[in-house]
């Protein structure tokens, strides 16, 4: 059962993966998964090296998350209704997952 979330959340990310890289804003939901545990130093370093390369910040988010269990994936989703207006929408589409990529894209 454990396996089949983890597969879902995955997929999920997957399947939004090139809008999501556009337009999530790491910078603000890395630093919150990190202070409940969700990632590591190493991790919110990595991402926050990344601070003039908004995309690839992205990314390396959504590839930690993905790899993760559905643990961390919980915290991505908390962190992202917590980060304001823009992350609360982007929770609700990965949740709804009833949307092409294109209409993550304001």
């Amino acid at each position: 059962m454990m396996m089949m979330m983890i597969v879902d959340h995955a997929a999920r990310l997957r399947g939004l993966y090139s809008a999501l890289s556009k337009t999530l804003d790491a910078q603000s939901v890395a630093p919150a998964m990190f202070v409940d545990n969700a990632l590591t130093l190493e991790e919110l370093e990595l991402i926050q090296s990344k601070r003039r390369q908004p995309v690839r910040a992205a990314q390396r988010l959504l590839n930690i998350v993905i790899a993760q269990s559905s643990d961390v994936y919980g915290c991505f989703l908390n962190a992202l209704y917590n980060s304001g207006d823009e992350g609360k929408k982007l929770r609700t589409l990965i949740l709804e997952n009833n949307c092409k990529g294109e209409q993550l894209i304001v």
